[in-house]
């Protein structure tokens, strides 16, 4: 059953009225950098707008205020088609785009925020008469559990609606004591180990640890930043995300806007005048999170991305951050640091509409199958083991 909250008023957002909007929306957006429209809005313009079936005219973006006129939330939706399904996305959706997603609203009123916003889409839908109708409602990223969220599928389900929910790979968390000797003592021997091997490093002179945390340091050094992260994906086998220049133009854009606010640096350590490893960093009054990486593969031996990770934590710490935070992707690295996995989700809802329903049910035989196969992998993995002790 759904409870009455506060009345609000969901319509629609224009570009250039929310382009009038940073300022409140920045302060909307919390903790999170990536519901800054400085992130949002590049993530629209140079990112989406190159995808298949999405053009500017598909920004189907919401504001919501309250009965005085005041500014209380907003949704940046956009619609893209593809194979003749209409779906709607939040502006930043994707994996190198949106952790902990949401629509920002001012504290205490998020769950106001998201039934408001529901409610209007649903409205929408009736005032066209179904004309256009969206089949598909997607958000990527968001907490597994996320009141604000819940509350919005609550009112979509209610209205039919149907939820199709999966668990994507989680963001990492470190909680930030005092001082770097607190944290020291926190982490395992073996990270303790390589973490003061850099530190001691660094002390000796045989390295260096630059920050680059201005417009004109940050535009410099970028170059540099591509390349070593380039370097490591291509070791690895992948692309990487510079090798595509839309991506490329919309995260450059991206870091120095937030660069010129004082909430994006570069973290980078030399040795022998060359660049060894860097962390592409974005700051919020309590955390700073540690977006993407790059190393010099050629000198694996000497641990870059141990000594970077320490140096950088200890910068953080020092800056007076609450949380230094990994982000999505659950590589084993992250849980040494003392870092505490954050569950985050994918959520789709299925319209009332031909097309929705027969792709909610290939939605749910599709998590039937996946689950009924991590259930095999797990069940040969025990066996496996199992085999072992007997042979042992």
């Amino acid at each position: 059953m759904i409870v009455k909250l506060q009345t609000l008023s969901a319509t629609h957002l224009s570009l250039d009225s929310a382009a009038s909007l940073r300022d409140q929306w920045t302060e909307l957006a919390g903790d999170y950098f990536m519901s800054e429209p400085a992130w949002l809005e590049n993530a629209w313009r140079y990112k989406h707008v190159f995808e298949p079936g999405v053009r500017e005219e598909n920004w189907r973006g919401l504001v919501v205020t309250d009965m005085g006129g005041k500014l209380v939330g907003l949704a940046p939706w956009f619609a893209e088609s593809q194979y003749g399904i209409w779906k709607l996305r939040m502006a930043g959706s994707g994996q190198v785009c949106s952790d902990y997603v949401q629509m920002p609203g001012r504290d205490g009123q998020e769950l106001s925020v998201a039934e408001s916003v529901a409610n209007e889409l649903l409205a929408s839908r009736r005032r066209s008469g179904g004309a256009g109708a969206v089949d598909l409602i997607e958000i990527e990223g968001h907490r597994a559990e996320s009141p604000q969220w819940e509350r919005f599928f609550e009112v979509m389900t209610d209205a039919g609606w149907k939820r199709c929910s999966t668990d994507i790979e989680g963001s990492w968390r470190i909680s930030l004591p005092g001082s770097w000797e607190e944290f020291d003592s926190m982490v395992h021997k073996s990270r303790r180990r390589k973490a003061r091997r850099g530190i001691k490093l660094l002390e000796k002179g045989e390295i260096e640890h630059r920050v680059y945390d201005t417009v004109q340091a940050v535009e410099k050094i970028w170059p540099e930043f591509v390349r070593l992260h380039q370097i490591r994906r291509e070791q690895l086998g992948q692309p990487g995300c510079f090798s595509d220049p839309a991506f490329e133009k919309f995260l450059r854009t991206a870091t120095l806007e937030l660069a010129a606010a004082d909430r994006a640096w570069l973290s980078m350590v030399w040795q022998d005048q060359k660049p060894l490893a860097v962390l592409l960093m974005f700051d919020s009054s309590r955390t700073s999170f540690m977006y993407q990486s790059g190393i010099d593969a050629s000198r694996m031996q000497l641990a870059p991305g141990h000594i970077i990770n320490a140096l950088t934590i200890r910068h953080a710490i020092r800056r007076g951050k609450e949380y230094f935070d990994l982000l999505r992707g659950d590589e084993p690295y992250k849980a040494g640091w003392m870092a505490t996995r954050i569950p985050l989700g994918r959520t789709r809802l299925f319209g009332p509409t031909l097309k929705g329903r027969a792709l909610h049910t290939a939605c749910r035989l599709r998590n039937k199958w996946r689950n009924w196969n991590e259930q095999r992998k797990a069940i040969s993995a025990d066996k496996a083991q199992e085999e072992a002790v007997d042979e042992d």
